[in-house]
């Protein structure tokens, strides 16, 4: 539950500090005293995005926190899916610091946190009723989420769930096949014409390379024959000149008459062993230059080849093995979307067997709502006939409409309060006052089942007032067994029953506005009753009226008796 709320520089708010406590707590005080900015401050810790206009005036920024104590078991374990592990009997701290020239501040106990975790926790800390906020019963969709609640059906949507969402990707598959048979058409034309385009190519690994160096050596090959020849003719000799093999010939002869020369034989061996060697060098020269295989090779047909790898790489890949590794992925594809009938005759066997699935589950969790929405139905009227509408009728109706996250059924609440007038939309009968009471006697119905430990109800008692408004505070009194609730009320009657009740006023010093609360004791209470009872002028009967007020609650011996301004 919410133990302190710190508010600094909020609005017409320069510093204050409430503290809070378990039971029924009201603020009262005149309209535009500062009620609402408080409202503004809960909001901004629950995440509610705060405006630079908020800032009070000459200021550059401003601060809100909240002190939560006796944390509940689902709000811990959120804040350990955010991070944030606490214990049992730890406080939870949170801090909203907003500036005009820079980035908002939020905090959860000293660390950064983000506005979207204080929006995921909020629902396990405060709820917050106004009188726009009553309006949200009209939704079809808010009423069954208050039956579903009541009813503890998590369980059950959440399988439905889980059912329902494999069937709206089976129909989203089908359709999708459905949506363009023109464009799956086309793409069967592209890949068809994609793996033609390759296996023509007839690709064959390094093929490329080898053409390449083919290419070139043909290009060269005037140059090498020319080269050849002239090396053989400086081997053999021609006309002109003689070779090299007939010098060594001539060299080893002259050697040989050098018999006196100790080392001679050794150059007589050199000599001739580099006969043997340019001979192996001149017959393999002569063989290439008399290769008729040589002169076979086509540089056009290896140009065309070429050409060919040029055309196919630009569009499938740059290697061979990417060219290979595309044709494997269109030739499944193509595959694929061949089989787009065998397909989609699957699918929708699939589909109409989750169907019924889904079907089965929706027609269970109607029947568990329908029996749900009559017990809700009872103790709501239970409620309404407490707050004076004794001849209240109220139903909730159930109609069929398509699946969706939650079933398939669309519900109503339909009320009357009028003897011989039939029943009709909660939207379109009733008054603000009845849709307040309608919701306070849903609140209560749902006290056990909602998560949040703290309910703020903001001026719903506008409208009503007498015996009315004191049995709205009583039942408001009745949940506060079970919740921490605070009220801000206009109503006498509410206030006198609350266990606290704290007094929001404006005071100007020198050219500024400052609002101040005080928590009110006994005296001091009767006189905001009377206040609220009698308007400016109190008398001795709106204070006698007052006194009665507070005497009829009992409330006197139980009161603190200590001020205490904040």
């Amino acid at each position: 539950m919410l133990k302190d709320l710190y508010i600094e520089n909020l609005a017409i708010i320069k510093k204050l500090t409430i503290n809070f406590e378990s039971g029924l707590t009201v603020f009262t005080g005149e309209t535009g005293a500062g009620k609402s900015i408080i409202i503004d401050a809960v909001n901004l810790i629950l995440g509610s995005r705060g405006s630079k206009n908020l800032i009070r005036t000459g200021e550059k920024s401003c601060f809100v926190s909240a002190i939560f104590q006796n944390l509940n078991d689902e709000l811990l374990e959120k804040l350990r899916d955010l991070n944030f592990k606490l214990e049992k009997d730890e406080e939870l701290f949170i801090s909203m610091e907003f500036f005009v020239d820079s980035k908002n501040v939020c905090r959860l106990n000293g660390k950064p946190c983000t506005v979207s975790m204080l929006k995921e926790i909020s629902e396990y800390l405060i709820t917050i009723h106004g009188q726009h906020d009553n309006h949200t019963l009209f939704n079809s969709d808010n009423q069954r989420y208050l039956i579903d609640k009541f009813g503890k059906l998590d369980e059950d949507i959440y399988k439905y769930k889980e059912e329902y969402f494999k069937y709206c990707n089976l129909k989203r598959q089908i359709e999708d096949m459905n949506v363009d048979d023109a464009y799956r058409q086309r793409q069967i034309d592209i890949l068809k014409f994609q793996i033609n385009d390759i296996e023509e190519a007839d690709l064959k690994p390094n093929e490329e390379e080898e053409l390449i160096k083919k290419k070139n050596y043909i290009q060269n090959y005037e140059n090498i024959k020319h080269n050849i020849l002239k090396s053989l003719s400086l081997i053999d000799g021609d006309n002109d000149t003689q070779g090299i093999i007939s010098l060594l010939i001539k060299l080893e002869k002259c050697l040989a008459r050098c018999e006196k020369l100790s080392n001679v034989n050794e150059m007589l061996s050199v000599v001739k062993d580099a006969q043997y060697s340019i001979n192996d060098v001149f017959h393999e020269l002569n063989n290439l230059a008399n290769n008729e295989n040589l002169e076979d090779l086509n540089i056009n047909e290896i140009e065309d080849r070429l050409d060919v790898w040029y055309k196919i790489k630009r569009k499938y890949g740059n290697s061979y093995d990417e060219i290979m590794d595309f044709y494997k992925r269109i030739s499944e594809e193509f595959n694929q979307i061949s089989m787009y009938d065998q397909n989609k005759e699957d699918l929708e066997k699939l589909l109409e067997k989750q169907y019924f699935v889904v079907k089965d589950i929706a027609e269970k969790i109607s029947i568990k709502r329908k029996n749900v929405a009559k017990k809700f139905v009872e103790q709501v009227m239970m409620y309404l006939k407490k707050l004076n509408l004794p001849n209240v009728v109220f139903n909730v109706e159930f109609s069929k409409v398509d699946f969706n996250n939650f079933g398939n059924d669309r519900l109503e609440f339909l009320i009357t309060t009028n003897v011989g007038e039939s029943l009709k939309l909660l939207s379109k009968v009733a008054s603000g006052g009845e849709i307040a009471r309608v919701m306070l006697s849903i609140k209560s119905v749902l006290a056990d089942n909602d998560l949040v430990d703290t309910v703020i109800f903001d001026e719903i008692d506008i409208g009503i007032s007498g015996s009315t408004a004191y049995n709205m505070g009583s039942l408001m009194k009745k949940l506060a067994g079970a919740k921490q609730v605070v009220a801000i009320t206009h109503s006498a009657q509410i206030a006198s029953i609350a266990n606290k009740h704290f007094f929001v006023s404006k005071k100007i010093e020198g050219q500024q506005t400052f609002t101040q609360i005080k928590n009110l004791d006994y005296e001091e209470r009767k006189y905001e009753l009377a206040r609220i009872l009698g308007g400016i002028t109190i008398t001795d009967i709106t204070l006698k009226n007052a006194q009665e007020l507070l005497e009829q609650t009992n409330f006197k011996k139980n009161l603190k008796l200590k001020e205490n301004v904040l």
